[in-house]
């Protein structure tokens, strides 16, 4: 999770700040699925990676 999870929240936690990133575990803890729970961090990884796209997107359309 080191290596391949944290950079991209570290990426979120500029583009967005700490709360942003609190905001995002919150939503995808929300919406996981039992199935999910013994790979937390192949999880993450993915909800982010889907993520991070958006957010660069919601930036760009408001500057």
């Amino acid at each position: 999770m080191q290596k391949n999870v944290y950079p991209l929240y570290d990426e979120l936690k500029e583009l967005r700040g700490l709360n942003g990133v609190k905001d995002h575990l919150s939503y995808v803890s929300s919406k996981q699925e039992a199935y999910s729970k013994r790979n937390i961090a192949k999880y993450l990884k993915k909800a982010i990676e889907q993520y991070l796209p958006t957010v660069k997107r919601q930036d760009l359309d408001h500057e």
